[in-house]
C-alpha cells in the first residue's frame, strides 16, 4: 500500500503458494494507483517493494501477472519491473467493452531456473512456444518428442495400458475379459468434494498442474459451477478431474487432476468437456488448463482435444531437487482467435508481441 500525507494512494496485494508449499508459486493482484498519482513512477515503485517482498522473505520463486491488454499502463509497469510476457491468455475476462484477453507475464528467480530439468522432452508446438521465452532468459529448451501418442478415449482400456503413479496403491481388477476394464465416470457433489483417498494424493503428479489461481467476485453465489467427475474401476474410485466453470467470463478452468493410475487422464478429461459442452449450446467458451511441459502424452491426449499451447511457464513446480516447465492448453468453442488477435495491440512491447503471434488456435 502506497501512502502520501494520511492518503492511500496506491494498492497492490499477492497470495502466495498458489501451488505446493515447495514450489513458491505467488500472484499478484488488485493493483490500483489514484488518478491523480499515475505517470509518477509510484505504481512502478509499488509493484517493484512487493515483488522485493516477495523475493527476500522466501514466499516467491515464480511469479505471475496477469496484465490487461486494452491498457497499456498495466503491462508497461511490469515491463518495467523486469517482468517477462509467458503468453496470451484469449477471451480471459468479462469487461465493459467485451471480452479482453489479458497478458500472462511472470518473474522467475535465477534460482528457480538454475534447477530446470532438462532431461525431459515436449512436443514441436511447445516447443515452439517455449523458445523466445527461454531465449530472452538464456535458458536452453527442452528437447522435441515427435512419436507421440495420446492417451486413450475409450472407457474399455486394455490392463496394459494403465500404470500404477502411486507405488503404494493396491490395484484391485475384476473379472476381465480379453484383458480389459472398463472405467465409470460419474459427477459426485461439488460440495463434498473428491473421495478423501483421492485428495490426498500428490499434485501434479498425473500432468495437471495444480493451481489455485485467482477467481473474480460472487456476491450472489451463482457464478462458478464447480464439477468433480471421478473415475470408478471395480467400483474404487482411482482418480478424479475438477473443473471450475466461470458463467460470467464463460471460461472454463480444469483445475485438478489426480490419479492413482496413469492412463486414464484421456477418459476423464474429454467426459468432463462433453458434459460442459453439450450445455453451451452457440454461448462462447474458453477451456483452459495447466500442465507439465514434460508430459508428452497428455499433451498429445489434448491435442487431439483440439487444444492449443497459449503461455509457457519455466521451472513453474517443484519436483524433488528439480523444477519442472509447464504450459498452459486453449481450448476455443463459438469463438475466433483471429478475432482475438486483431483486438491486441502488443506491438510496443516485442517479445510479447512475438509470442502472441506464434499462438495458433484453430
Amino acid at each position: 500500500m502506497a501512502e502520501i500525507d494520511d492518503k492511500i494512494v496506491g494498492t497492490m496485494g499477492a497470495i502466495v503458494n498458489i501451488g505446493n508449499q515447495e514450489d513458491r508459486i505467488a500472484e499478484c493482484f488488485g493493483f490500483v494507483v489514484d488518478k491523480d498519482w499515475r505517470f509518477q513512477h509510484l505504481g512502478s515503485n509499488l509493484f517493484r517493494s512487493l515483488y522485493d517482498f516477495l523475493s527476500t522473505t522466501g514466499n516467491a520463486e515464480f511469479i505471475i501477472v496477469e496484465a490487461r491488454t486494452a491498457n497499456s499502463g498495466g503491462w508497461k509497469i511490469v515491463r518495467h519491473c523486469d517482468f517477462i510476457p509467458l503468453g496470451l491468455e484469449p477471451y480471459a475476462h468479462k469487461m465493459p467493452v467485451g471480452s479482453e484477453s489479458m497478458l500472462l507475464t511472470g518473474k522467475i528467480s535465477v534460482n528457480a531456473l538454475a534447477q530446470r530439468n532438462l532431461s525431459n522432452n515436449t512436443s514441436d508446438q511447445v516447443y515452439r512456444l517455449s523458445l523466445p521465452i527461454l531465449s530472452s532468459l538464456g535458458c536452453i529448451p527442452l528437447s522435441i518428442n515427435k512419436n507421440i501418442s495420446a492417451y486413450s478415449f475409450s472407457n474399455n482400456l486394455a490392463v496394459s495400458q494403465l500404470l500404477l503413479l502411486d507405488d503404494g496403491y493396491e490395484l484391485s481388477l475384476p473379472e476381465l475379459q480379453d484383458n480389459t476394464c472398463h472405467i465409470d465416470i460419474y459427477e459426485e457433489d461439488a460440495a463434498n468434494g473428491p473421495p478423501a483417498k483421492l485428495s490426498i494424493l500428490a499434485r501434479h503428479k498425473a500432468g495437471i498442474v495444480s493451481l489455485q489461481r485467482l477467481e473474480g467476485k460472487d456476491t450472489q453465489g451463482i457464478r462458478y459451477q464447480r464439477k468433480y467427475f471421478v473415475a470408478y474401476l471395480n467400483k474404487q474410485p482411482i482418480a478424479y478431474v475438477f473443473v471450475v466453470w466461470d458463467l460470467l467470463d464463460h471460461r472454463m478452468r480444469i483445475l485438478d487432476l489426480r490419479s492413482h493410475i496413469d492412463g486414464i487422464q484421456g477418459i476423464l478429461i474429454q467426459h468432463a468437456l462433453e458434459i460442459v459442452v453439450a450445455k453451451i449450446a452457440d454461448t462462447p467458451l474458453t477451456v483452459v488448463v495447466d500442465i507439465r511441459a514434460d508430459n508428452v502424452r497428455l499433451i498429445a491426449t489434448l491435442e487431439t482435444l483440439g487444444f492449443s499451447p497459449t503461455v509457457y511457464y519455466p521451472a513453474l513446480i517443484a519436483e524433488g531437487a528439480y523444477r519442472v516447465d509447464a504450459v498452459q492448453f486453449t481450448r476455443l468453442y463459438n469463438l475466433k482467435y483471429d478475432e482475438c488477435q486483431g483486438l491486441v495491440d502488443l506491438k510496443e512491447w516485442a517479445l510479447a508481441f512475438t509470442l502472441a503471434s506464434k499462438i495458433t488456435i484453430k
